[in-house]
């Protein structure tokens, strides 16, 4: 169970940056159409 407290927030922080990632590039791709 701790080893599955210690991986969660790393998963978090991966879901964040795809999601970011994501926006970012429709972001771009709205600015660049």
């Amino acid at each position: 169970m701790r080893a599955l407290t210690r991986r969660q927030p790393q998963q978090h922080l991966k879901s964040l940056l795809i999601r970011i990632n994501l926006l970012l590039r429709g972001w771009f791709a709205s600015m660049s159409a």
